[in-house]
């Protein structure tokens, strides 16, 4: 993303080398995944996806689903969802480069996984998801980006569809969407996706950089109160001095 104004982002993104084969690969994997879907050569990709624990009659839960799901898409995800994502990854991976170190990114898409995985996992026990619709794939967890940046540069003005926004509407435009998702079926998908949000703004404000700023603030607060009071003190002191000065 480019700006020629104050902040106005218009211009198509450049993505490094590295995050262009990123692209590269996560397109080989999925085409690899089609070919093996109907090839008819014996592999059953519905063992590596996350099935729900309606139907363990049919044996379809493992635990080791809770992390194959993440290379393995289902069947109702399709091919639009797997180019929708990679669009906004080519968009997003140079933006959230920009603000933030790829460390930090790291660990709020870990964050994102664990509370995408925890969530529906619980819900799922509890049963109140639909026990007959599986999860895969690696598409919300793409949502972590655009929630990152609106988070990092809330008052970043950019284009969407030509109309201008502030770049917090990333952040509670994708909660709007995963909760209506969440609210138009209990998947593992919809509450996934809802836990992918939990997760990357947990993470910001409670181990990341929100947090951080919280703590600076904090220290600005206390050192400033404390700049007060000994200015106070030494003013009456002085003022205590002069007063003696003049009784004697």
């Amino acid at each position: 993303m480019q700006s020629t104004g104050p902040n106005l982002q218009f211009a198509f993104p450049r993505p490094e080398g590295w995050q262009r084969n990123l692209l590269i690969l996560l397109l080989a994997l999925y085409v690899v995944e089609l070919v093996v879907a109907y090839a008819n050569i014996g592999v059953d990709l519905g063992t590596f996806v996350w099935q729900p624990l309606g139907l363990a009659e049919q044996e379809g839960f493992r635990f080791w689903q809770l992390v194959s799901r993440f290379f393995v898409h289902t069947t109702a995800t399709g091919v639009f969802s797997v180019v929708f994502s990679m669009i906004v990854l080519w968009f997003f991976l140079p933006a959230v480069g920009e603000v933030l170190d790829w460390d930090s990114v790291g660990q709020a898409i870990i964050a994102a996984a664990v509370v995408g995985t925890v969530l529906p996992f619980g819900l799922d026990v509890a049963g109140v998801l639909d026990g007959r619709t599986p999860a895969g794939g690696w598409e919300n967890l793409v949502l972590t980006l655009p929630i990152l940046f609106g988070l990092a540069r809330p008052d970043r003005q950019i284009l969407i569809f030509v109309l201008p926004a502030p770049a917090k509407v990333f952040v509670w435009g994708s909660l709007a969407l995963a909760a209506l998702g969440f609210i138009g079926g209990q998947t593992l998908g919809t509450a996934e996706m809802l836990g992918v949000w939990l997760g990357t703004f947990g993470w910001w404000h409670l181990v990341g950089p929100g947090q951080k700023r919280r703590e600076w603030r904090r220290k600005g607060a206390s050192i400033e109160r404390e700049i007060r009071l000994t200015v106070l003190e030494g003013g009456r002191a002085n003022d205590g001095d002069n007063h003696d000065d003049t009784v004697h």
